[in-house]
């Protein structure tokens, strides 16, 4: 599971990720323009030598970030780990029910268990999401982490653009993320499941 991210690109284009030897894949993992960074949650086969391969069609910066990984039928049976899908809800909006934007730089500690809806118990790993970051004043990034904050993006945008992204989300020992913005902005998290710890 990764986070591939296109950057710095010269105009409008696509990347490709897929299992190191694949040939003849007809689809986009990102797509991407010269106006900011662009990045998209995927997942992938690993191919020859447990490596991905990126292809471009144009110049640009590729960047991808390990967030997690799947195992196959030869992995000892267990429930850690284990996904549940849930009823899609919103969990967290700083536009409702009084606009609270961020402002540049600010982190934000969220609960995202023992919530009424989205229901994610008390003791879950982590959750899959999206972000969407609504009308920000500047191009930046947003970073989702469970601890320590960590050197990579969830989420890149351009001024005055709304842009999602899914996200997988470790979740703290209390079940919190935090969110830190580099722009001022609205953020939006939906979650659609959860992780067994």
């Amino acid at each position: 599971m990764v986070n591939v991210t296109a950057a710095n690109s010269a105009g409008t284009g696509y990347l490709q990720a897929n299992p190191a030897g694949a040939t003849g894949a007809v689809h986009s993992t990102v797509n991407y323009t010269s106006a900011s960074a662009s990045a998209n949650t995927a997942i992938v086969p690993l191919g020859t030598n447990g490596e991905i391969q990126v292809f471009t069609n144009g110049a640009v910066n590729i960047i991808v970030d390990v967030v997690g990984y799947i195992t196959d039928g030869t992995a000892a049976d267990t429930t850690t780990g284990l996904f549940r899908a849930i009823t899609p809800g919103r969990a967290y909006d700083t536009r409702v029910p009084s606009p609270t934007p961020f402002a540049a730089n600010e982190v934000r500690v969220v609960q995202l268990t023992g919530l009424v809806a989205p229901v994610v118990p008390a003791g879950a790993a982590g959750v899959s999401a999206n972000l969407t970051v609504v009308n920000p004043g500047t191009n930046g990034f947003l970073k989702a982490y469970p601890n320590a904050e960590p050197s990579t993006s969830s989420l890149n945008f351009a001024a005055g653009k709304t842009v999602a992204n899914g996200a997988l989300l470790g979740l703290s020992g209390t079940g919190t993320v935090s969110l830190k913005m580099s722009g001022p902005g609205n953020v939006i998290v939906d979650i659609n499941g959860y992780f067994l710890a």
